[in-house]
């Protein structure tokens, strides 16, 4: 029963504000992509929020057989997206995701959504090659 919900209960899920904000927007002008250590059911999980349209390709963990920070899951994602490495930005609330996605040419950008593990991977001096942000609504600063 707990496995069942675990994996097929996708009411359960809840996104963040700014995603459901900036999604749309990016989509206007981004192809944009999933890249996800998760059950094959997390697409269902778009798609029952209203948010499966936006994405051109998920990349998901399960599918690929590999998890986040192997390159399969980032150049599968490329791939599918029909980019370049140089083309692509990469967006993860985990630093070695991003770290990863580096490795293969990636632009990466951590969501930082708790200011005080930022304030300690700084002092750390972790943090140097990649851009930090606190809120989706700040990769509209990063657009080049």
């Amino acid at each position: 029963m707990l496995a069942n919900d675990l994996v097929s209960n996708t009411s359960k899920y809840i996104f963040y504000d700014d995603a459901l904000e900036v999604i749309p927007k990016l989509k206007q002008d981004y192809k944009l992509a999933i890249v996800s250590d998760a059950w094959p059911s997390l697409r269902d999980v778009y798609v029952e929020h209203g948010l499966e349209k936006y994405f051109d390709s998920f990349v998901i963990s399960s599918f690929i057989g590999e998890t986040k920070p192997h390159e399969k899951m980032y150049a599968t994602a490329l791939e599918e997206l029909k980019v370049s490495a140089q083309e692509a930005v990469f967006v993860d609330d985990n630093l070695k995701n991003c770290l990863g996605a580096m490795k293969v040419g990636i632009h990466s950008v951590l969501l930082c959504r708790n200011r005080w593990g930022y304030i300690i991977n700084k002092f750390k001096g972790i943090g140097k090659h990649y851009d930090v942000i606190f809120s989706l609504k700040e990769l509209e600063k990063l657009k080049k």
